[in-house]
């Protein structure tokens, strides 16, 4: 890339733009994109230049020279990098990308729901249960079920009675 103009040109092709959609997202006429184009001598205006470096991310110093990389480091925030660096799974990714396609009412009604959920778990967390807490309860949810489980027996033999009584 000898010429300036062939860098546009480049910059144009990489990102599969045609002659008149890469004018109009540098504020040009699709003309003066083709006068580049056939006259690679001609030079673009600095602000040219700069709606170019700025809407493409490109580096001044390539475009106006050639010599650096042809573009700037992305400031950009890239989602699925962020999932899978922290070992996120493709479902959760499609989670929070589905999340963000619901209507925004939806969505505060979801943030509402969980911030009240949250809120209440972190102000006043439960202390772990212990072993013998978690023995304790079983042992009374059992017993429970049992004294439930002879009442019921006790309740339809006592109606088994009645009923032989009544014969």
């Amino acid at each position: 890339m000898d010429s300036i103009a062939s860098r546009i040109i480049k910059i144009a092709d990489d990102n599969r733009l045609n002659k008149s959609e890469f004018a109009r997202r540098i504020n040009v006429t699709p003309a003066y994109i083709s006068k580049l184009s056939k006259q690679p001598d001609s030079v673009p205006s600095d602000r040219t230049i700069s709606d170019i470096c700025r809407v493409f991310n490109v580096n001044e110093e390539w475009l106006r020279s050639g010599t650096g990389p042809m573009y700037l480091p992305s400031n950009s925030f890239d989602l699925t990098q962020y999932v899978l660096e922290r070992e996120g799974d493709p479902l959760e990714l499609e989670i929070i990308k589905a999340y963000f396609t619901l209507p925004k009412d939806i969505r505060q009604a979801v943030l509402d729901h969980f911030r009240k959920r949250l809120s209440s778990a972190l102000s006043s967390p439960a202390p772990a249960p212990t072993v013998d807490d978690l023995e304790a309860e079983y042992k009374k949810r059992n017993s429970l079920s049992a004294s439930s489980s002879q009442t019921s027996n006790l309740s339809s033999s006592i109606t088994d009675a009645e009923k032989a009584a009544g014969d």
